[in-house]
């Protein structure tokens, strides 16, 4: 059985949730800068770079990117964005579980919850000793997850909301449920067209804790662990809606 994730991006998700707004793009992409110290002629690694929006938008900095993603969808319209605006950008399309760059990075960006599809740490872990292997001798990965405690505390089961894509309306509904047997995040996502035609996608994810991401990082090599609750630099924190974690390379 082909694995969740195979399908799971393509087409409706693409469409109503891989756009990011300029004011929330700004705002990662300068804490990223700061806390990865980023200047230009750097290279970055974006490992599940969806779109190419955080590629991109580096890239307009001055700094090389090299993206993976699974999706060969998303790596052409990254490609074509990159050559549209003239961009030192190099997409490629595969496998984030097994994927080296072909140069050794100044730091590795793993952003938008793009890790823990796998109910197998081991699985997990290959991510993480992609990325370590990606990476310069002192250079970091920073990732980017939810935060589980402030997931738990405010856990919705059910979520509905409107989205227009090219003038017309869809509804989203998203049914949520935590597996705590095998520790999981399950969300189950249907599309409705105006037509009235649906699509159901399930997808789920890995409910690491903080500690856990500490395990994981310092198990892969990475020392020096630093965790932010949000892209304003704040400390994690129980009600701290994200959970990003960054780790060096010795």
């Amino acid at each position: 059985m082909s694995p969740w994730w195979k399908t799971f991006f393509e087409g409706n998700f693409s469409d109503f949730f891989l756009e990011r707004d300029k004011k929330t793009t700004k705002a990662i992409i300068g804490f990223l800068v700061k806390k990865l110290s980023l200047k230009k002629g750097m290279i970055v690694f974006d490992q599940c770079c969806g779109i190419g929006s955080l590629s991109l938008a580096l890239a307009r900095k001055g700094i090389t990117t090299i993206g993976v993603d699974q999706s060969a969808a998303y790596i052409t319209h990254a490609k074509k964005e990159a050559k549209r605006y003239g961009l030192n950008c190099t997409f490629h399309s595969g496998d984030a579980f097994a994927f080296i760059p072909p140069k050794r990075c100044d730091a590795v960006i793993n952003w938008y919850t793009s890790f823990g599809y796998s109910r197998n740490d081991r699985k997990n872990m290959k991510m993480l000793a992609c990325a370590y292997k990606s990476l310069k001798s002192g250079g970091c990965i920073i990732l980017d997850y939810y935060n589980i405690s402030y997931i738990v505390k405010h856990f919705e089961p059910l979520h509905r909301e409107e989205r227009n894509v090219r003038g017309k309306n869809f509804l989203i509904t998203r049914f949520s449920e935590i597996d705590k047997k095998n520790g999981m995040l399950i969300s189950t996502w249907t599309y409705c067209r105006p037509n009235g035609m649906e699509k159901v996608y399930i997808g789920e994810t890995r409910m690491y804790t903080p500690s856990d991401f500490k395990k994981l990082f310092l198990k892969a090599g990475f020392t020096e662990i630093r965790l932010y609750g949000d892209t304003s630099g704040g400390a994690l924190q129980k009600e701290s809606p994200r959970c990003i974690i960054i780790g060096k390379k010795s």
